[in-house]
């Protein structure tokens, strides 16, 4: 979801910190939204509605809130493909053994965390210690 779409509750803030409600509208936005989802899966797979007992959604106002990312990025800041090098951040600092990891860091998602966590166990302990402990 863009955060074209939520710009509308940009000023509205809600946290465990400060809890506040949102507009209703933005409530029914969210509504209309998960329906709009499950209508998407049921395409595919009709039987799965009368399964769902339950629905919560998120927008980006609830990762800006709760992640502090930049609008409500769910992936942390933009990559670049064209040029790497101008966003992903060294796992090394110049502060002696502070290191950094996580969906910021190299390449965002699951997956990008999973290979920035082992490339970062592979600059602590040593380019082959996880091939040593596989044999």
């Amino acid at each position: 979801m863009n955060f074209s779409e939520v710009e509308a509750w940009e000023a509205s803030q809600n946290t465990a910190a400060k809890p506040s409600e949102r507009p209703g509208n933005y409530r029914d936005f969210k509504a209309r939204k998960s329906a709009e989802i499950i209508d998407l899966v049921c395409k595919k797979f009709p039987e799965i509605r009368a399964a769902v007992k339950s629905v919560y959604a998120s927008s980006p106002l609830s990762y800006r809130d709760y992640i502090g990312t930049d609008s409500g990025a769910m992936y942390a800041y933009e990559h670049s493909s064209e040029n790497p090098l101008q966003t992903v951040f060294s796992q090394k600092t110049s502060v002696p053994n502070l290191y950094l990891t996580g969906q910021s860091v190299n390449m965002h998602g699951i997956l990008g965390v999973t290979i920035g966590a082992f490339s970062l166990c592979r600059e602590i302990l040593g380019y082959n210690f996880l091939n040593e402990e596989r044999q």
